[in-house]
Parts: structure tokens; C-alpha cells; sequence
């Protein structure tokens, strides 16, 4: 009785200590990756169930590109984004996989470029993997993408450290290893600083309201290229075309409608080639029509009304909000042409959403202006917030602020040239205005509102 009872206790504590150890491992998982890799996919798991028409996939194009909320208020088609940087076709696969575990949508959309984005990115992965619920998916993910990457280091001979690594399956399944480092440096505040609120008001787009224009045309973009790459026919790799078809066989056996399309992306070509030059588009439009995939392309096919000086953020390789509204616009109009999609009924958290929405749509616009008149009509029209003005010889200054946030709007000044006005946003104090906080933050403003608004 005596040795049943010790046996019973030592079992009793076996268990209880693997629970703990679990438990203590799940927290970490969840405070072991910075917030850009970890809260895409954590706040698509907030969507209510069955609330969307359609899923947005891909890399940055469309993640800086696409707005779900324009789709929503002007067409009524509820979709989400579910992208990441430097998404590649397999990482979209698996975060399909994940999506219909909550979602029945009737279409799925991806953007092209994943089809050239390299497998071999191994921090690309982590921006969907290590958000991931530890499930069937993430691991099935986990499994496919370490032996992929055992695949290319065939010749490196195991050892533990391997069996540990990032690109390990062990390494992958549980970023807690990865970041081991970090996780010990962390303070006690950095591991309870987890967000108040997971939704995403935007649905996974992310606004930037940065201007810098393309450096270069589309036809001197494929001007540029073909006299510096010798590759003229780009192949899609194996692996994202195999990738590719499985999507297409997923959505064929849920009865899902499949779209590829492409986000503009045009200026000086780089070493990485990331720019959609001609080649890339000949390549997806013959991979495409060879599968009986869809595909839409806006830059090659469709002509939405890009300017090329004021609709990009950083010389042409991604829109900026500007240019997001137009490309927004242009999906919506081929969407409703093409797919018929049901009505769906949201929660009031929605409208909360579009109200959140609209208030840095408004900003971000402001923040995005370059013509003086055009910005000096939307001050007329903007509500709630503090503008300060000072005209000091050939130069006009701006600061808009928001009184209850303490936020910075916009800084700006208006330069008189030639014929015209030049706009500045260089955090330059303007003279003859109390500045304070110089620089505009967005982000900070969008926290200021999340946080007061749920």
C-alpha cells in the first residue's frame, strides 16, 4: 500500500510538472517574437467566424497595397490580409490551410510576386509560422519547410546544434528556441507588454503615408533590365510552381474561387530584381493560362491611374496609401464584375473598425499631400484637430496636431520655385510655430485610437 501510494504521488507530480512545463513553454511561445513576425496572423485569428468573401495573400505588394476597409465601404466585400513580407507560395499555402479552419470564403487572391519569392528566405516564414496556433497545420508547415532546408545542407553533417537551429524542425515548430537569446534579455515589462487589443481595425493592411517617388518608368524599368540581366526568360522555381498548384487543388476541392493577380511595382531594377518587370509578368501569364488559373495583372493588363511622382513610398517598389486607394479601387471594380459575393452581417466591432479607419484615412491623406491647394482644401474640411500656420517670404508652414492624443498629424512646409510650390517633410522645426513633437507617427496616432476606441 505503502509503494501504490508513493508510485501514485510520483505520477501525480510527473504530471503536474509536465503541465507546468508546457504551460511555461506556451507563454514563451507567445513572448518570443518581435510584433511585425507575430501579430499578422495572430490577429486574423480575431475575425469572427465566417465573416469573410475573400482572403488576400502574398508579400509586401499587396500588404502595402490592398485595403480590405476600401474593398468593404465601396464595394461591400469583406476580405482580409493575410500577407507578410517576402510571402512565398508555400507560406501562402499554409496560411490558407489555417484560414479555412475559421473562414469559408468564396474567393482567395495572391498576389504574383510570391510565385518568384525564394523558399530559402528562412526569416520570410517566421512571419506566419511563429504566429501560428500549435496545431496540425503548423506542423505539417514546420515538418515540409525543415526538410526542405535539410535538403539544401544534405552535406552538412548533424549535430545538436543543427537538430536546434532555426531551420531545423525543432527550431521552426518552436521559436522559443530560436530566440532564446533574446528571451533571457527580455525585462519584466517587455514580457507583459502583449497588445490590449488583437484586431486588426485595417484588416491586416498597413497604412504608410510616406511619398517618394518611382525612380524610373515602367519601359525604362524593362529598358534597364534587359541590358543588365542576362536572364531573359525567368523561370518560377519548381518548388513555388509545385506550391502554386496545391493552392489551386485546396481550392478547387473546398469550392473556392482562385485569383492571382499583381500589385504595380516599377522602378530602377536591383541586385534582388524585386521590381514586376516585363519578363516576370510573360512568365506568370503563361504559368497561369497553362494551369486554367486566373489572373488579373495591374500593371501590364490594366492601366489604374498611377502617379508615378506622388502614389509610392519608397521609389516605386511598394504604393503608398495613395496609391493603395487606387489599386483598392480597381480590384473592387473587377471583383464585382467578375465573382458574385454574399452578403455577410457583421458585429458592431466593425463599425468601430471603419470608424478607426476613416480617421486615419483622413490623416493619412493630409500627411500625403504635395499640392499646396489641394491641401489647403482638405484643412477646410478636416475636424477635431489644431492647425497652426506661418508664412515667413517665399515659404508657407504647417502643423497639425491632434489636442486630446498630443499626437503629430503632419509637419510640413510649402516652398515657393519657379512656378510652383515645393513640399518638405523633413522633421525640420518650422520657424515661427511651437513645434514640440516635430515628426508625424502614424502608427502612434493608429495606437492612440485602437486603444481609446475598444
Amino acid at each position: 500500500m505503502t509503494f501504490n501510494k508513493h508510485y501514485f504521488k510520483c505520477i501525480i507530480n510527473v504530471l503536474l510538472f509536465t503541465t507546468l512545463l508546457c504551460l511555461i513553454v506556451c507563454w514563451l511561445q507567445n513572448h518570443s517574437h518581435n510584433e511585425a513576425e507575430r501579430y499578422q496572423i495572430e490577429r486574423f485569428y480575431h475575425e469572427d467566424q465566417n465573416s469573410l468573401n475573400a482572403i488576400i495573400l502574398g508579400s509586401s505588394h499587396p500588404y502595402r497595397g490592398i485595403s480590405p476597409m476600401e474593398l468593404y465601404n465601396n464595394y461591400g466585400i469583406s476580405c482580409y490580409d493575410l500577407t507578410s513580407s517576402a510571402q512565398s507560395v508555400m507560406t501562402s499555402y499554409y496560411a490558407i490551410k489555417e484560414a479555412l479552419k475559421t473562414q469559408s470564403p468564396e474567393l482567395i487572391i495572391i498576389d504574383a510576386d510570391s510565385l518568384y519569392e525564394p523558399v530559402s528566405r528562412e526569416s520570410a516564414h517566421k512571419y506566419v509560422l511563429d504566429g501560428m496556433h500549435l496545431d496540425s497545420v503548423k506542423i505539417d508547415y514546420a515538418y515540409h519547410l525543415s526538410e526542405y532546408f535539410l535538403a539544401e545542407e544534405s552535406s552538412t553533417p548533424p549535430n545538436f546544434s543543427s537538430v536546434i537551429s532555426s531551420d531545423s524542425f525543432i527550431g521552426t515548430l518552436f521559436p522559443v528556441i530560436r530566440y532564446h537569446t533574446e528571451v533571457s534579455k527580455m525585462t519584466k515589462a517587455e514580457f507583459v507588454s502583449l497588445p490590449q487589443n488583437m484586431r486588426s481595425y485595417s484588416r491586416g493592411f498597413l497604412i504608410d503615408a510616406d511619398v517618394v517617388a518611382s525612380d524610373a518608368s515602367v519601359d525604362e524599368m524593362n529598358r534597364l533590365y534587359d541590358s543588365t540581366y542576362n536572364d531573359a526568360d525567368i523561370a518560377i522555381p519548381e518548388i513555388n510552381a509545385e506550391y502554386a498548384l496545391k493552392i489551386k487543388q485546396l481550392c478547387n476541392d473546398r469550392g473556392i474561387n482562385l485569383l492571382f493577380i499583381k500589385v504595380p511595382s516599377y522602378g530602377i531594377p536591383d541586385g534582388q530584381k524585386t521590381f514586376w518587370v516585363n519578363n516576370k509578368y510573360t512568365a506568370t501569364r503563361q504559368f497561369c493560362d497553362e494551369n486554367n488559373i486566373s489572373y488579373i495583372d495591374f500593371l501590364y493588363e490594366q492601366d489604374i491611374g498611377l502617379d508615378s511622382d506622388n502614389d509610392f513610398l519608397d521609389g516605386g517598389l511598394h504604393l503608398n496609401f495613395r496609391g493603395a486607394i487606387k489599386m483598392s479601387a480597381a480590384l473592387g471594380d473587377y471583383l464585382i464584375s467578375n465573382y458574385e459575393f454574399a452578403s455577410i452581417n457583421h458585429t458592431d466591432t466593425w463599425k468601430t473598425d471603419e470608424d478607426i479607419y476613416e480617421k486615419i484615412r483622413q490623416v493619412a491623406l493630409l500627411a500625403s499631400e504635395t499640392d499646396l491647394p489641394s491641401y489647403q482644401s482638405m484643412l477646410e474640411n478636416l475636424t477635431g484637430f489644431e492647425v497652426q500656420s506661418n508664412s515667413i517670404d517665399d515659404t508657407i508652414y504647417y502643423l497639425v496636431t491632434d489636442p486630446v492624443s498630443g499626437c503629430t498629424i503632419d509637419n510640413v512646409r510649402f516652398t515657393r520655385s519657379s512656378s510652383d510650390f515645393q513640399c518638405v517633410r523633413d522633421g525640420i522645426d518650422s520657424e515661427g510655430i511651437d513645434h514640440g513633437s516635430v515628426s508625424f507617427n502614424l502608427h502612434e496616432y493608429e495606437n492612440y485610437l485602437i486603444d481609446s476606441s475598444y
